[in-house]
């Protein structure tokens, strides 16, 4: 069976970053939006993030909140892609250059 992957995130938010890496792994998932103040505040999605805020992910029974710390959980979900995607997206952004994408494969290889 399928782990479901589920991204909360609004459209104001820090989500896009994750709504990119989720796209790069290519990965089957379901988006719910949640508003501000209403939403976010919820019984429910406080079971999800009891601060009460976004973006998140719940991958079959884990929670990860925070986009650096999603974004490092997808790499090593789905390490095919993931790993290639952050490589990539810091080869490509300045000031650090392939510096960068060289120091993250040493950092996630130990």
């Amino acid at each position: 069976m399928l782990k479901e992957l589920v991204f909360y995130t609004n459209p104001q938010s820090r989500g896009r970053i994750v709504h990119w890496m989720l796209e790069e792994i290519g990965a089957p998932y379901a988006i719910e939006v949640k508003d501000y103040g209403t939403t976010m505040k919820t019984p429910d999605y406080l079971t999800i993030n009891p601060m009460g805020k976004v973006p998140a992910i719940k991958y079959g029974e884990v929670v990860v909140t925070e986009t650096p710390a999603i974004c490092a959980y997808l790499a090593d979900a789905f390490p095919a892609v993931g790993r290639t995607a952050i490589a990539r997206a810091l080869q490509q952004s300045a000031p650090f250059g392939s510096a960068g994408s060289e120091q993250i494969g040493r950092t996630r290889k130990s």
